[in-house]
């Protein structure tokens, strides 16, 4: 028998591993024939309702008929304090405690589990989603049909180490108090982002106002085209073969402005040993030339804070050719007109965004010391909005060690 490495100081006995079959009234799949829909019945939960950090889903669920319902249920109707167990797809091995009220029908794509009273249920649910359960659970899954199956009777076979039922509660109500904090701080991420949209929207839409000093309004914004305020330049390709962790040059590629876009370059990213590319000048906008995905994700800029930053190919390179604050207009471009610059881009398999095509899109500007002012206010945003995310990550990070560390 064994003992985790970190556990409540009350507590030392050794840990006891028991089948999972074992310590479950209730293992087994949903229902695997595909119902007929209704518009008003019981709600019919499935792989999609459980997240990847192991909550419930309360969207994007079909209805079923109560007498399909009753039919398949045989007794066996989900109740509170019941898991929802992922099994197939990418996303297996997830599970999910059911805290609601009411009639749920249950999918094939959740393994519906109903542990013993010996078994505390956040407890499991906490221990499935370990690393030590993801463990099982990866030796357990199998493909067919080119889907990930983590089918019930290798479920049914993975070892779970169980505690006093005193020191499960413990362990299951401390890393609850972990979950709520994380989901605390993700809603408040959730609402930064949203609060710098809504801001956005009524800056560009001037209904809300930066002031002069004196107390008065700045001077009315400017039209202008794109093509007026930028002169078109192009990134050059750099060698795959030059790219390395520690190279000579920085530089940006183009795959960049996509996993990593902020309005604002401050980190350059990459680094590269060849003298290729574009080289950048401070308050140069970066747009992405072209994609295999949608044209509104074309429909982006980024400005570059650095000299001498070595742009790569498939990136169109806007440089002021008047006096502007490019954080300012990259900003205007990516939030107050992204549909419209979507609209010029051309193709079908291939998505491509060209200078030429928008050059015409108007931009409003307002003066320089405004655009600073508006540039600044919603940089600051950004910068919590960076900030609250690290706490998310970090407080998740510091969950998982010690999901490591409390399991065996």
């Amino acid at each position: 028998m064994k003992s985790p490495k970190l556990r409540f100081r009350e507590f030392k006995h050794d840990w006891k591993f028991n089948k999972f079959s074992d310590i479950t009234e209730i293992l087994r799949c949903g229902i695997a024939s595909t119902p007929i829909y209704v518009d008003e019945g019981v709600p019919f939960r499935s792989a999609q309702n459980v997240t990847s950090d192991g909550q419930i889903s309360l969207h994007k669920y079909s209805l079923i008929s109560e007498a399909f319902y009753k039919k398949i249920s045989r007794n066996n109707e989900l109740k509170k304090g019941d898991l929802l167990y992922s099994r197939v797809g990418a996303g297996y091995g997830k599970a999910a405690l059911f805290n609601l009220e009411g009639d749920y029908g249950v999918y094939v794509s959740l393994t519906h589990i109903r542990p013993t009273t010996t078994v505390n249920p956040e407890y499991l649910k906490q221990y499935l989603n370990s690393p030590y359960g993801n463990a099982q659970a990866k030796n357990g899954v199998v493909q067919g049909g080119g889907v990930l199956n983590l089918n019930v009777k290798s479920v049914e076979k993975f070892l779970i180490p169980l505690p006093s039922l005193e020191e499960q509660e413990k362990i299951g109500v401390f890393l609850k108090f972990l979950d709520q904090k994380i989901a605390l701080l993700n809603d408040e991420y959730k609402y930064l982002i949203a609060y710098k949209k809504g801001v956005m929207q009524e800056l560009f839409n001037r209904k809300i106002k930066f002031q002069a000093e004196q107390e008065e309004p700045y001077p009315e914004w400017e039209c202008k085209t794109i093509g007026e305020v930028f002169q078109d330049l192009k990134g050059s390709a750099l060698p795959k073969e030059a790219l390395a962790d520690s190279g000579t040059y920085k530089c940006i590629l183009y795959g960049e402005l996509f996993t990593k876009y902020s309005e604002v370059i401050e980190n350059v990213f990459s680094s590269t040993n060849s003298s290729a590319g574009t080289p950048s000048v401070s308050g140069d906008l970066l747009m992405p030339s072209s994609t295999t995905t949608s044209a509104i994700d074309l429909a982006i800029a980024s400005t570059v804070m650095e000299d001498g930053v070595l742009l790569g190919g498939d990136i169109i390179i806007l440089r002021p050719k008047l006096p502007c604050d490019s954080r300012y207009m990259a900003y205007f471009i990516t939030h107050g007109i992204k549909k419209e610059l979507a609209k010029n881009a051309q193709g079908i398999t291939i998505i491509h965004m060209y200078f030429s095509k928008i050059k015409d899109v108007t931009l409003k500007i307002p003066c320089l010391i405004e655009q600073t002012k508006i540039a600044n206010f919603l940089s600051a945003i950004d910068d919590k909005i960076t900030n609250m995310q690290a706490q998310v990550e970090a407080t998740k990070q510091y969950k998982q060690g010690l999901l490591q560390q409390m399991f065996i």
